[in-house]
C-alpha cells in the first residue's frame, strides 16, 4: 500500500498540490486501543479530527483510500466501539458537514488488501 500511496503523492504534487497528508488509519490499532487499552484511552482520539476539520476549512481535496476490512473489529465490546466512534465523528463534525455540502472535492477509493484478497469471493458466471 506504502508504494500506492507515494505514487497519489506524485501524481497530486504534479498536479499542483501544494501539501499531501497522509493519514492512516488501522484496524488492528483501533482494536488494540479498545481491548487492551483502558477506559480513558479508549475515548482518547487521534489527532485525524483536527487534520480534517483544517482541511476541510481550507477547501483542501481529500482523497480518502480504503482497503482493510474491519474483521480485526468483529469482537470489540459494542459499547466502547460506539463511544470512540460517535466522538470520533463529534470532533470531525465541520469536516462531515463541509464534505456533504460539497464545499470541497473529495473522493474514496479503494484498494484491496491481502485480508481481502485471501477470502473467498463471489464469481460471476456468464449465462
Amino acid at each position: 500500500m506504502a508504494a500506492g500511496l507515494t505514487e497519489v503523492a506524485r501524481e497530486a504534487y504534479r498536479a499542483g498540490a501544494v501539501n499531501v497528508d497522509v493519514l492512516w488509519r488501522d484496524s488492528g490499532v483501533e482494536r488494540a486501543r479498545l481491548v487492551d487499552g483502558s477506559v480513558e484511552a479508549s475515548e482518547e482520539l487521534p489527532y485525524t479530527p483536527e487534520v480534517l476539520n483544517r482541511a476541510a476549512a481550507r477547501s483542501d481535496s481529500v482523497l480518502t483510500i480504503v482497503g482493510e476490512g474491519h474483521a480485526a473489529l468483529r469482537d470489540v465490546d459494542s459499547e466502547r466501539l460506539h463511544v470512540f466512534n460517535t466522538k470520533l465523528r463529534g470532533a470531525s463534525a465541520e469536516f462531515f458537514k463541509s464534505m456533504t455540502s460539497l464545499d470541497f472535492v473529495w473522493t474514496v477509493a479503494a484498494a484491496p488488501s491481502r485480508e481481502w484478497a485471501r477470502r473467498p469471493h463471489m464469481s460471476s458466471s456468464k449465462t
